[in-house]
């Protein structure tokens, strides 16, 4: 989730995947949360607000 600050507190403006692959980063095409971040930086919104997250389940060993 990134959060910027807005008039009343905080606004979530990007939730979801981190990137196109979660399991091989050599194989990652697209990496989502970076392009959010620098869209923010460059003080824009996120042309992307909301993507589907997959990943791991958390195995207890």
């Amino acid at each position: 989730m990134l959060l910027t600050p807005n008039q009343t507190g905080l606004e979530v403006v990007y939730k979801g995947a981190i990137d196109t692959n979660p399991k091989i980063e050599s194989a990652v095409k697209e990496k989502y949360l970076e392009m959010a971040l620098a869209q923010v930086v460059r003080r824009e919104r996120p042309t992307n607000t909301q993507l589907r997250a997959i990943g791991y389940n958390i195995r207890v060993f």
